[in-house]
């Protein structure tokens, strides 16, 4: 994409309608990339002079209360490369989508930066300044504020499980562990019915049966819920901490070692100038790209973006021809993405303070099969293994043998003399009681019924149902799980001692019944960003 032209910033009312969700209540933003048409994520949308706002959402929608266009309100977008934008609330139609096209600012290539009269600053020195000058551009004090949680899987590139959530912040400086130090109340939590459940996708990480994992993942135990996990990959916040993720590590210490970095040029946020500086590391198993922009005037990391992907062949060859991060991703082939960080800063009371972070990584779930064995039964007088399928087979006597049947019982191979399809959903397997050596195992196998069905094993083959399902045969699948916080307000630190009892229970997740939730007069005034379910012209 060239970014080599002047901004230009418009919008127009398009009969974009909503479908399948009650919007009753908002007012409903897109905002689209002019010529590409692309969404424009995670851009800020504040209502001017009330501080308070939302996150574009990575399908470039937002949507603000209706409330706010009695009041005559004006909204503020900015985001990272494009001029601040004002509109009138009182413009916006309702009951449709207000489509906004947005240009990217000017850019300028990598100019000679020099400080002083002395010497020009390479993109280590600018990340080394930035890093050194974390403890003066961000709090050391106290602070808080209140933001809109969610967690979500994609899948076919629609959202499924999606939990949202209203909560505040309690950080007691950067100088503090943010897992340890800060405290966090819970004011709302709901899962998102509207949007399709799959229980399966959403239950735990599973590494003993291997249904749910994350793969080639390695990364040090907070403890921590969901919320504090996605927390903990924030580098920024956590630069003291002597094990984030991947080959950031310490921030002070691994981050520079561990990468490469290129000085691309600058551009604008709010109209202050920025360098842009991407960040690459290749190894044989993986490759790392990211960007982080950091302010010109006093080096205040504004935002990071960091991925970890997985090489899948040894064809791919690194190539940092041009400054764009397009150039850099033309030669990426066959790499599958781990994980994905993005963190973003702002300014407020001349400190910087977190403004979103998303946090994505890839999970894989193996499918329970569609065909399997619903119940086994032992029926001693007539010394039979009856094996109960969930659904009806294909009938297919031919591929049927006796050889396609294995039984294991205490890890002994159960001898068979024949067998017999009882009906389509049915199979009875006759013991063999004539071998001698196996005699004492079959006694055992049906005298204590209970005790047998517990260590009792099967492997069935050339048994398949109507649709072709092989049974047994588990199926596994990709998906990418995100967790995402975008804050609405800075609001001042409470005073006085706060009981315990409200503070959210870090080491259990969100939807637990143990989970504290204060529905308080301060969470008045705040409203989930609920993502657009579908857009139709």
């Amino acid at each position: 994409m060239n970014q080599n032209f002047l901004l230009f910033l418009a919008f127009l009312w398009s009969p974009f309608f909503l479908i399948g969700q009650d919007y009753d209540n908002f007012l409903n933003g897109l905002l689209l990339e002019e010529s590409t048409r692309e969404p424009v994520a995670f851009a800020t949308i504040r209502v001017k002079n009330k501080a308070i706002g939302v996150i574009s959402n990575s399908d470039g929608s937002f949507r603000i209360p209706k409330s706010f266009q009695q009041e005559g309100e004006f909204l503020e977008v900015s985001s990272m490369g494009i001029e601040t934008l004002t509109i009138a609330i009182s413009n916006l139609l309702k009951n449709k989508i207000n489509v906004f096209y947005l240009k990217p600012t000017f850019f300028e290539l990598n100019e000679s930066i020099v400080t002083g009269k002395l010497k020009s600053l390479s993109a280590k020195d600018i990340i080394r300044y930035a890093i050194n000058n974390i403890k003066v551009n961000y709090p050391d004090d106290k602070f808080a504020y209140v933001g809109y949680y969610r967690d979500y899987q994609l899948k076919n590139d629609k959202y499924v499980n999606l939990n949202e959530a209203i909560i505040k912040v309690m950080d007691k400086g950067f100088m503090t562990t943010d897992t340890l130090a800060s405290e966090f109340i819970l004011y709302d939590y709901k899962k998102n019915i509207n949007f399709e459940v799959d229980s399966f996708a959403a239950k735990a990480y599973d590494y003993k049966n291997w249904d749910k994992v994350v793969p080639n993942a390695r990364m040090s135990s907070y403890g921590g819920n969901e919320f504090i996990l996605m927390r903990v990959h924030d580098a920024i916040r956590n630069h003291r901490l002597k094990n984030t993720f991947s080959y950031v590590d310490d921030l002070h210490k691994d981050f520079i070692r561990n990468h490469d970095f290129i000085l691309e040029g600058t551009t604008f946020y709010n109209n202050k100038r920025v360098y842009r500086i991407s960040i690459h590391k290749k190894t044989k198993e993986s490759l790392v790209e990211g960007i982080i922009f950091i302010d010109k005037a006093n080096f205040a990391i504004r935002k990071f973006e960091y991925s970890l992907s997985q090489e899948e062949t040894n064809t791919y060859k690194f190539n940092r021809s041009g400054p764009f991060r397009e150039d850099f991703e033309e030669n990426i082939a066959n790499i599958q993405l781990l994980f994905k960080v993005i963190a973003e800063y702002k300014n407020e009371d001349e400190k910087m303070v977190l403004n979103y972070i998303s946090f994505e990584n890839k999970f894989e779930v193996v499918r329970p099969a569609k065909f399997g064995i619903d119940t086994i039964s032992l029926i001693p007088e007539n010394q039979v293994i009856e094996v109960k399928f969930n659904k009806p087979r294909k009938k297919n006597e031919v591929r049927n043998r006796l050889s396609n049947f294995k039984v294991v019982y205490g890890g002994e191979k159960v001898p068979l003399s024949s067998f017999h399809f009882k009906d389509d959903e049915t199979l009875q397997l006759r013991v063999d009681t004539l071998i001698q050596k196996k005699r004492r195992l079959v006694q055992e196998l049906f005298s204590r019924q209970e005790n047998s069905k517990l260590s009792l094993s099967l492997m069935l083959k050339k048994i398949i149902d109507e649709e072709g399902n092989k049974i047994g045969k588990r199926e596994s699948e990709y998906l990418h799980q995100f967790r995402e916080f975008m804050v609405q307000e800075v609001v001042p630190f409470p005073r006085g001692d706060l009981l315990k009892k409200q503070f959210m229970i870090k080491s259990i997740p969100l939807h637990d019944k143990k989970q504290p939730k204060i529905a308080s007069d301060d969470f008045q005034g705040y409203w989930m960003n609920t993502p657009l379910k579908k857009i139709e012209q």
